[in-house]
Parts: structure tokens; C-alpha cells; sequence
């Protein structure tokens, strides 16, 4: 690793790939990863302890309609959306929600950082 004056480490390894060094916020991405491992483990919790067992009781083969009626019940928001897309509604518990709601911000914002600052390397490089 190679640190510059700004405290960003480049990455050595990946310039023999990519012939350009990369600067990776390693802070940023720990916490980026942390935050999404999390998010992960509460949309597990909220598939196996809502939505499988309303589903359950609906009988062995539930009608794609009915499937997605229930999610919905459950999860506002796109099926493949951003998790700051993504709203938890009741019955899942509240701290819950809540979580999801700040790390979903927290993610957001960690992704608003990195497109800006892929834009202000691509203006430094075009210009």
C-alpha cells in the first residue's frame, strides 16, 4: 500500500491490471461492508421470520400473486432496489426498522461520496 498526501491509500496490486493506480478509502470500504453484512442479516431475519411463515400458512404452493402480496405487506420498495429504496413496514419490530432505516442512509451516503469523487478523478483526468 502506498500512501498519499491526502491519506488515501493506492492500491500497488491492481496497477499491473489495470495500468493505473487505484485509490481505495479503506476506512470507507470497511464501513461500506459492515453496513451491508448487517442489511443482509436483517433481510434474512425479515424473509425467515415474516414473510416464510405468513407464507406457510397460506399452503404448500402459493400463487406468485399471493407471494408478492405478502412481501409487500412486509417490504416497501423495489425487489432489486438500493436498501434506502427499501422501507421495512410492521410487524417487523420497530428497532428493526429503525436500524435498517440509518444504515440504509449511512450506505446511501457512502455511496453519494464515492460518485462524487469518481466524478472530481474523471474531471482531474479529462481536464
Amino acid at each position: 500500500m502506498v500512501t498519499t498526501d491526502d491519506t488515501t491509500d493506492i492500491d500497488e496490486y491492481l496497477w499491473p491490471l489495470t495500468g493505473a493506480l487505484s485509490a481505495i478509502d479503506w476506512p470507507a470500504l470497511t464501513e461500506e461492508l459492515r453496513i451491508r453484512k448487517r442489511l443482509a442479516e436483517i433481510a434474512v431475519h425479515v424473509r425467515e421470520r415474516h414473510i416464510a411463515p405468513r407464507l406457510h400458512r397460506r399452503g404448500p404452493q402459493p400463487s406468485p400473486a399471493l407471494v408478492q402480496t405478502i412481501k409487500e405487506s412486509i417490504i416497501a420498495g423495489p425487489d432489486e432496489g438500493a436498501p434506502w429504496e427499501i422501507t421495512l413496514k410492521d410487524p417487523v419490530p420497530r428497532a428493526l426498522r429503525e436500524e435498517w432505516h440509518q444504515l440504509a442512509e449511512d450506505l446511501r451516503s457512502i455511496d453519494a461520496q464515492r460518485r462524487r469523487a469518481a466524478a472530481s478523478r474523471t474531471r482531474q483526468h479529462s481536464g
